[in-house]
């Protein structure tokens, strides 16, 4: 029997000084479209200002961004996922052993004992749960899907709104890309090795890397080779920069160069041939975040021997000091977060001054593509 979906929990009024918020559906995120949301002393999340104001009370175990239906996942004090709307209350009760957030199609991805299946804005199931794992829709309305039944290891495929298959299960791993252009990262599941398929699930980059990321600024996207190296292959399939470092991070438009590690373990810049246009000296360039020059002419940045971050120009030039623990990149409104060195969290200007003192002890930038 399909398990009956949860009830809509009672919702709330939005507390005072928040009706701005419902601006527009997901008006929490800013005007250029970042999700904010900050820990407080606990454990517990909630989205704030990048002056650090809390929009909302800190009252969950993790929260995501806002779709465009104005739901956002979050998990409850229970450790139960469900969803909430810009008031903060439960529009979907927390009932799911796990979740993703809406799709553009208005479904949402969630977990319950007997399996994965898809949630319409309701909380009711569009998909009942029949998978054995799933993730969301992309823009052209296809799902990875793993499906139910198939072993210990079911292969993915990719399944349509109604929950029927689209592309049938053959990959052992199966994520589209934020970045569009309909293509999926896909992973042969007799060799292990990774390529890119279209939404067709047919293979356009065939499956010969041991990693290989999303198509980014030129064209180009990171790929490790089976022999550990990293360089980026081209929409081509060749090696555009050659395999020859221990690490790569993504090209951008904004900027010429990206971040790659040398085999003594330090990050240079290099362009999109894979010269080396500035030397390897830093202890890392971009971070764990994004790659170095994602939303402007500065890349987060550290320095070796004090390991503090900072920001540096495509000129390997510091225009901010390191003086960080750990930072963001720059987002397009010239406003990013910072960590000092005392492990509290705050929010920076383009200069590097506090827009927010650092008073949070976890904080969390979600762009528009992100969870």
């Amino acid at each position: 029997m399909e398990p009956s979906p949860p009830p809509a929990a009672p919702r709330r009024h939005p507390p005072p000084g928040t009706e701005s918020l419902t601006r527009e559906s997901g008006g929490i995120c800013r005007e250029d479209g970042v999700f904010l949301t900050a820990r407080d002393q606990g454990s517990l999340w909630g989205p704030v200002s990048w002056e650090g104001e809390r929009l909302l009370p800190a009252e969950y175990r993790f929260l995501g961004r806002f779709a465009r239906n104005g739901l956002a996942l979050a998990r409850a004090r229970s450790g139960l996922f469900g969803y909430i709307g810009l008031d903060g209350g439960w529009a979907v009760a927390p009932a799911f052993r796990n979740g993703a957030a809406f799709s553009l199609n208005g479904l949402a991805a969630a977990e319950v004992p007997e399996g994965f299946g898809f949630l319409d804005r309701d909380g009711r199931w569009a998909v009942g749960p029949v998978f054995f794992e799933a993730r969301p829709f992309s823009a052209a309305s296809l799902a990875p899907a793993r499906e139910r039944g198939r072993g210990m290891c079911p292969l993915w495929g990719a399944v349509a709104e109604d929950g029927s298959w689209a592309v049938s299960p053959r990959f052992s791993e199966l994520a589209f890309f934020y970045c569009g252009r309909g293509l999926a990262f896909a992973r042969d599941p007799e060799t292990g090795l990774a390529g890119m398929a279209t939404e067709a699930g047919e293979w356009i980059l065939a499956p010969r890397y041991a990693e290989l990321g999303a198509f980014t600024g030129p064209d180009l996207a990171p790929a490790k080779s089976q022999e550990g190296l990293w360089g980026a292959a081209s929409a081509g399939g060749r090696w555009a920069v050659p395999p020859k470092f221990t690490g790569l991070r993504p090209f951008s438009a904004a900027a010429e160069v990206t971040g790659a590690r040398a085999p003594s373990g330090l990050w240079g810049l290099v362009d999109a041939t894979g010269a080396w246009r500035v030397p390897p000296t830093f202890a890392d360039v971009g971070g764990p975040f994004a790659g170095p020059f994602a939303e402007g002419a500065l890349a987060p940045a550290r320095e070796e021997g004090s390991c503090l971050w900072g920001f540096a120009d495509p000129e390997g030039r510091w225009r901010i000091e390191p003086r960080f623990a750990a930072v963001y990149p720059f987002f397009p409104s010239g406003r990013t977060a910072a960590c000092d060195p005392a492990g509290l969290w705050g929010f920076i200007d383009a200069r590097g001054g506090w827009i927010c003192p650092p008073r949070f002890p976890a904080v969390a930038c979600i762009p528009p593509h992100g969870y």
